[in-house]
């Protein structure tokens, strides 16, 4: 059984890292209950769930994966919006148009 402070745990999650990430990114199982679960029966291991998500959170979470690129548009876009401030539409909702909705009217027998 691991020792929580003697470093077992931490040994333990950074040994199948790799498995993990692939389950994370590429599978898509995203939810760390489910993954640790798979992972801990698959391993034999005795990585504690709490520990599990301390370290998952502190690899997975801080990678990110996505990338856009300028080719893409995306960030060419903003970064043109930017330059014009005139060209940006700002909407803001006007409530002295609404109509009162009145479900029974005696005009409208």
């Amino acid at each position: 059984m691991a020792v929580r402070g003697s470093g077992e745990l931490k040994i333990e999650f950074y040994a199948h890292l790799e498995e993990i990430k692939d389950l994370y990114f590429n599978q898509g199982f995203v939810v760390f209950k489910i993954l640790h679960k798979k992972i801990v029966e698959k391993h034999k291991l005795s990585l504690d769930y709490q520990a599990f998500c301390y370290y998952a959170r502190k690899e997975l979470k801080s990678e990110k994966r996505v990338s856009i690129s300028k080719e893409q548009g995306v960030i060419g876009d903003i970064d043109a919006s930017k330059k014009n401030k005139e060209n940006i539409i700002i909407a803001s909702p006007n409530f002295s148009k609404v109509k009162r909705y009145v479900p029974f009217n005696e005009d409208n027998n």
